[in-house]
């Protein structure tokens, strides 16, 4: 069954250090592992030892990691939500919102 495990904390380095040992340490066990993150400093790829891609990418037996990178994803898209906002509203309220002023 699959399971979902988030890592919280007042310090974003503990819960990435904790979490890339865990997830190691199950992929080792023979769990399959993805682990993904939304930061977008450095510390991820240092605790990888590689640069993470936006897309899975091997990290070893059974492990997986990943880096979401909403800020891009929602600029990528908000042209079609514009579109489809446009197609039910008469005077759409985010024709003068552009993608590139989006944060997440």
């Amino acid at each position: 069954m699959p399971q979902i495990l988030t890592f919280l904390g007042q310090s974003r380095s503990a819960c990435a250090i904790a979490s890339v040992a865990f997830a190691r340490q199950l992929a080792q066990q023979g769990a399959r592992v993805l682990w993904l993150t939304q930061d977008s400093g450095p510390l991820p790829s240092k605790l990888w030892g590689r640069p993470l891609a936006t897309a899975a990418q091997p990290a070893g037996a059974n492990l997986w990691t990943l880096q979401l990178q909403a800020t891009t994803l929602l600029e990528s898209s908000w042209e079609v939500v514009k579109g489809i906002e446009a197609q039910y509203l008469r005077g759409p309220l985010l024709k003068q919102v552009f993608g590139e002023e989006l944060v997440i």
